[in-house]
This record gives structure tokens, C-alpha cells and sequence, in this order.
């Protein structure tokens, strides 16, 4: 699996008591997590599961705390709902979660990648305008900011998973 965003929003909502934006994108990881672990659904993951998030700019300036890497948010939350890093499974097979920056975005927030895309097995893939942000979210159906995603399935899927691998490639 390999997500890719430019900013992670880690704002709780404390006016409607909601999950936060990027809390709902690692519950789904949570669950994964679950379901790859059970032993009964080993077949399904062979190999196990390696997930890949990789944070477009080093900084969200409307976050709770705009000097916190986006990078630390997102492993302290993975951290609180016990998803772990890296676990060998009890039959050999290998958990892995690996957070990363885009590599021209530390440091400097005039340049960072604004791709939002998920990919999973080479096989299904998002492309999106939008963010696990609150101005997206939609509260009884109204939201701040509206935009579009595609769902694809098939061999374009692979092509997503090419340019995440190169973003992915100069990331830290």
C-alpha cells in the first residue's frame, strides 16, 4: 500500500467529536493491520504487508503545532492505535509501516509535492485533489473545500505505483 498527501492533518475535532482526517486514513491501516495479522487470512497476504506514507512538506502551518514534522505526527498516531512498524508475524511473514518526507520538502514550505495518490497491489489506485484535511471533510454533508478523486483498477495502477516509487526514491 503506498499513500502519498501533502499535508496530514492531526487537529482533533473537538467540536463534533469526530476522528480527525488522518486518524480515519489510519484506522483503515489499523484494520489492515488486523486483518494481516490474523493467521487465518495469510493466503490473502503471502508475503505480509509493507505501507508506505509518504508526507508531501515537512511542516502544516495550520496544524495544532506548525513546527512539528508532519512526519512525527503521523508515527505518534500510529503509535497511539498500537499499529506497530515493523513485526515478523508468528509464521514469518512481515509487517512494515515506513513514513517518509518528500525530499525536496524539508525545510523549505515553497517547494513540496502536492500529489495525492493511493495505490494499492499495483492493481487499484486513488488520484485525488483532495487531502485528509478538515476543509474536505464532509460534516452532514457540507464541507469547506470540494474536489474530486478517481478510483481505477488494471495494469494504469501500476503507473500510480511508478511515480509514488520515484517520489519515494529522494524521500527521508
Amino acid at each position: 500500500v503506498a499513500f502519498t498527501v501533502m499535508f496530514w492533518d492531526d487537529r482533533h475535532d473537538t467540536l463534533n467529536g469526530l476522528p480527525y482526517p488522518g486518524e480515519i486514513v489510519l484506522q483503515g491501516v489499523q484494520d489492515l493491520y488486523q486483518n494481516v495479522n490474523d493467521l487465518a487470512n495469510a493466503n490473502s497476504f503471502p508475503h505480509g504487508m509493507t505501507i508506505r506514507i509518504l508526507i508531501g512538506v515537512q511542516f502544516n502551518r495550520i496544524s495544532i503545532d506548525p513546527n512539528t514534522d508532519q512526519r512525527y505526527s503521523v508515527l505518534e498516531e500510529l503509535n497511539k492505535l498500537n499499529i506497530p512498524l515493523y513485526k515478523v508475524l508468528p509464521d514469518g511473514r512481515i509487517w512494515k509501516v515506513e513514513v517518509g518526507l518528500y525530499g525536496l520538502g524539508a525545510n523549505d514550505t515553497n517547494v513540496y509535492s502536492h500529489v495525492k495518490l493511493l495505490v494499492v497491489d499495483n492493481n487499484k489506485m486513488i488520484v485525488s485533489g483532495y487531502m485528509p484535511t478538515y476543509p474536505f471533510r464532509s460534516v452532514n454533508n457540507e464541507a469547506d473545500f470540494h474536489d474530486l478523486g478517481i478510483e481505477v483498477s488494471g495494469p494504469i495502477a501500476a503507473n500510480g505505483m511508478a511515480i509514488f516509487d520515484k517520489l519515494w526514491e529522494g524521500s527521508d
